[in-house]
């Protein structure tokens, strides 16, 4: 199984008659993270480190990210840094 967000290399890596990995693997195209089931899921996340992450900042990150979940993990995870080093 090979994954990845940046769809335009997965892409080129198995489709390319050039790449060593030509046809070598099917591609499987997941679909977007929803909003409201994943918004509510890294709330819980939050909650659980003792911290909290509104709509508006969720919406940002989401808005930012483009659905690459990579992305969207690393603003995540620097927003709550910035969140432990205010507290401190």
């Amino acid at each position: 199984m090979f994954a990845g967000s940046i769809r335009n290399k997965m892409d080129e890596i198995f489709t390319h008659p050039d790449s060593p990995f030509f046809k070598s693997a099917i591609p499987i195209t997941v679909d977007p993270l929803p909003y409201a089931e994943f918004s509510e899921f890294l709330k819980k996340k939050f909650a659980a480190g003792k911290r909290r992450i509104n709509d508006e900042a969720l919406k940002k990150i989401f808005e930012i990210a483009h659905d690459i979940p990579a992305i969207f993990s690393n603003y995540a995870r620097l927003y709550g840094r910035s969140l432990q080093a205010i507290a401190l």
